[in-house]
């Protein structure tokens, strides 16, 4: 039964971020024979990583030991959702509000995109393609009405992230680069929005052939040279 245990928590603590595994090896005899010790991070590296877990106190200790990528930490935070690590980086000097508004719209995030807004961020088009690679489609909107407008970019982006319905919506919105969709479609390796985009238009075939060959979806190259690539 304790080998069970041990394989158990050994299996679980594989899982553990880093920064969270640590205490347990610090505090704890069996723990440290259980869990692999915590590879060197530099005082930057460990900002990132209290960020993306939201742990204030492995930022605060970063600080500390000399970090000072607050714009780093911005981004990780706004693209996991943590509010107060975000409003900690602005406290601490994060300037970036437009790399924030990205992650957070990429990430569906909408009150962080609001956060954004009010610090500083002005980029609609790039939130607008962001939030269309995650396929929020809220936040497409939310862009549009701040004053987005690259249809186009939204359309690439919800091909490449493989949302049919945010495609027909940047359709709606005045995109046309049906081209440009057929590429990004190839190499998000969506098979029926690539069908979808040569059902709309498209006739990039060669375009297409090198996408899916750069990308390693073969079955992709394969329909290209039937719809007629010269490669």
């Amino acid at each position: 039964m304790e080998q069970l245990d041990s394989y158990l928590v050994s299996r679980i603590a594989a899982h553990l971020h880093p920064v969270e595994a640590a205490p347990l090896r610090a505090t704890c005899r069996r723990m440290r024979a259980l869990i692999k010790p915590p590879t060197h991070t530099s005082a930057s590296g460990l900002l990132a990583e209290g960020a993306s877990i939201g742990n204030r106190t492995v930022c605060e200790l970063a600080r500390a030991a000399g970090a000072t990528n607050w714009n780093d930490m911005l981004t990780v935070a706004t693209g996991c959702g943590h509010r107060d690590i975000c409003l900690l980086a602005h406290e601490w000097g994060a300037t970036d509000w437009n790399r924030a508004v990205y992650n957070a719209a990429k990430s569906g995030h909408r009150d962080l995109c609001i956060l954004a807004r009010e610090w500083g961020a002005t980029d609609w088009n790039r939130m607008l393609f962001y939030a269309a690679l995650g396929g929020h489609r809220d936040l497409c909107l939310l862009a549009r009405e701040w004053g987005a407008s690259d249809w186009d970019g939204m359309l690439s982006a919800s091909a490449w992230g493989g949302h049919r319905e945010l495609c027909t919506l940047a359709c709606e919105w005045g995109a046309t680069d049906l081209d440009r969709m057929l590429r990004n479609a190839v190499s998000g390796g969506h098979r029926d929005l690539c069908l979808l985009a040569r059902e709309w238009g498209a006739t990039d075939w060669d375009g297409m052939f090198m996408h899916a060959d750069a990308y390693g979806h073969r079955d992709l190259c394969f329909l290209a040279r039937e719809w007629g690539a010269a490669m």
